[in-house]
């Protein structure tokens, strides 16, 4: 089986099979990934993962869960557990918080009491948020125990008392479920320091290819988290599905056979673009990870609501034009012949000119 996890590089994968008609066992051991505090403890407390990608050989009875099972001082430990071997490659994609701006978790229901096509489940949120918080609240599907070949389950947030927080689950028809592993998060766009926005996605009859812009009011992720909310499949033939969403939120879809329905939500959390270059007067137009005077070429600005300005596009550099022809070449041999420009500390030369990097300016020119 590959295991991909994003955006942390796997150090090392183990696994441990149990007996037969039990669940097998993957380790994902994520080391050295992080900081954390060996005199107060783990800094990261708290997990929420959610599935990305999939590849399965056939569909039938099966039980898979997902699950974050440790966190140590210089590891986190996620645990991937199927009862058929059925699985090629999954990819998964997570938030580690210990800031109580941030809360999130993830938790399993065994025994589900389902009434018509519906269940409810609950679990309890590490704080209560104030009344004027308004709360955004997203869960993820990261496991279940199915007795049928047909799985069709959504989950959504279905209501937040004080830190009682409940999950509804939708069931199709045919689908029997016994237990269910889900993880959520939750905060306040109201008090939080940082900016955020999310959306969701969701497809029917789908299958080939689905593409989108889903960017809105941030320059390029600083942290984004995405994954499965609704699945809808039928039948046993094999299934590789695949969810990305890009630095610059671009999101792709693609599946190599008929999904009845699916669900994405996605959630991008970062600085406001007004203040990626607050602090560098005149050059106050963010360019990946630069502050400039204007757009370099090649690029086009965009102004956000909260009136930051980013280039968006891709430079043209030297390197770019290589390519011209002999006779521009000659043409423009003086101009080539003129020697880059040495830069400042903290700056660098774009092509066009010095560019102090994010969270530097000049002063007096």
């Amino acid at each position: 089986m590959q295991v991909i996890l994003s955006p942390f590089r796997i150090a090392a994968i183990l696994s441990e099979v149990c007996c037969p008609q039990q669940l097998t066992e993957i380790l994902v051991y994520i080391l050295n990934s992080f900081s954390i505090c060996s005199q107060c403890g783990p800094r990261y407390s708290y997990i929420d993962s959610a599935l990305q990608d999939f590849s399965v050989s056939s569909l039938s009875s099966h039980a898979f869960y997902l699950s974050p099972s440790k966190v140590t001082s210089s590891s986190i430990v996620f645990i991937f557990a199927y009862t058929a071997p059925i699985w090629s490659v999954i990819r998964f994609n997570f938030w580690a918080s210990g800031n109580s701006q941030v809360q999130l978790n993830f938790f399993s229901s065994s025994n589900l009491t389902v009434s018509g096509t519906s269940a409810v489940v609950t679990t309890i949120i590490q704080q209560a948020f104030g009344p004027n918080d308004n709360p955004v609240i997203r869960t993820f599907l990261n496991g279940y125990q199915a007795q049928s070949t047909s799985v069709q389950v959504a989950v959504s947030p279905s209501n937040l008392q004080a830190t009682t927080l409940s999950i509804k689950i939708l069931l199709g028809p045919n689908t029997q479920i016994n237990g269910i592993w889900l993880s959520w998060v939750a905060f306040s766009p109201v008090s939080a320091t940082f900016s955020a926005y999310g959306g969701s996605v969701g497809r029917n009859s789908f299958v080939g290819s689905y593409n989108s812009d889903v960017s809105s009011n941030l320059y390029q992720n600083s942290y984004l988290l995405y994954g499965l909310t609704q699945v809808s499949i039928n039948g046993k033939d094999p299934l590789a599905f695949s969810c990305q969403i890009s630095n610059n939120f671009q999101l792709s879809l693609s599946s190599n056979r008929n999904f009845d329905s699916l669900g994405i939500v996605y959630i991008a959390a970062g600085n406001s673009p007004s203040k990626l270059c607050s602090g560098c007067g005149a050059a106050n137009y963010a360019y990946e990870n630069s502050c400039l005077t204007s757009c370099p070429l090649g690029t086009t600005a965009n102004k956000y609501k909260d009136g930051g300005v980013a280039c968006l596009g891709t430079a043209v550099t030297a390197s770019s034009n290589s390519s011209q022809s002999s006779t521009s070449s000659a043409s423009s041999s003086d101009s080539s012949a003129k020697a880059t420009p040495q830069c400042p500390t903290h700056a660098f030369f774009n092509g066009n000119e010095c560019a102090c990097e994010v969270g530097y300016g000049y002063i007096n020119g």
